[in-house]
């Protein structure tokens, strides 16, 4: 058993981006692009897909890289998550998504040293419920027990689709829900996540132009901060309600 596992929920069928996840920026494409800054965590990563015929291009992907992948229910997002912990027994789940391709490692980090120094399967640390970080450096953890129990009591669509709300609700409701704040400042402005056309436009200059494959997610903000007409180029973009 190893004491985590990061999943992230992966998809070709984006209503508002399609096929957005295997998009290039840099020669690269933005799902790879995650799964290199992954890497620094040096825990076991699994590509939650789905089964549709539209994701095989994710499977070979993940084929061709020897990442590992399961795929299962387009909808019932919880149960493909529970098929991938399932996959790689875990004392903790780490659960971000495709759409954030400069996801800073050392933040995700921090947030499973926190859970660890816990030691309470019903916590649930995230950056999420109090943000400070930009749209795209999202992640929430709680433990594989809590994942499970989602699992069988979990029935409202949105629960299933979304994931973690039977979840967090229970651990905000419970007293022991746990925040991760940026130490540099509130930047909860910006939007790092991929999600439409304008979305794109700013990743693909912040890679190829100002390397940001390379940079934390404070070097980024700075950079937007140095740059606004950068930070311009998504404002705009209204976040899907979860």
């Amino acid at each position: 058993m190893t004491d985590f596992l990061v999943i992230t929920q992966a998809r070709m069928t984006s209503s508002r981006l399609p096929g957005k996840i295997l998009r290039q920026a840099g020669q690269v494409s933005y799902l790879e692009h995650q799964m290199r800054r992954l890497q620094a965590l040096n825990t076991p990563v699994v590509i939650a897909t789905t089964d549709l015929t539209s994701d095989d291009p994710v499977e070979s992907l993940a084929r061709e890289k020897n990442w590992n992948f399961v795929r299962g229910s387009e909808q019932d997002v919880l149960a493909r998550f529970v098929l991938a912990a399932r996959s790689h027994e875990s004392k903790w789940v780490v659960r971000i998504t495709s759409d954030c391709p400069l996801i800073d490692p050392l933040w995700i980090q921090r947030g499973m040293d926190l859970a660890t120094s816990l030691t309470d399967p019903g916590a649930y640390v995230s950056n999420v419920v109090k943000r400070s970080f930009p749209r795209g450096m999202d992640f929430e953890i709680f433990s594989a027990l809590e994942l499970f129990q989602a699992e069988q009591e979990a029935h409202l669509e949105s629960e299933r689709e979304h994931v973690t709300p039977w979840i967090r609700n229970r651990a905000i409701s419970r007293g022991k829900s746990h925040d991760i704040l940026s130490d540099f400042g509130d930047y909860s402005r910006y939007r790092l996540t991929l999600d439409e056309t304008a979305d794109e436009e700013l990743l693909k200059k912040l890679i190829e132009n100002h390397d940001a494959r390379h940079m934390s997610c404070r070097q980024v903000c700075a950079l937007l901060d140095r740059y606004p007409e950068l930070a311009q180029l998504n404002a705009h973009v209204e976040q899907k309600k979860n």
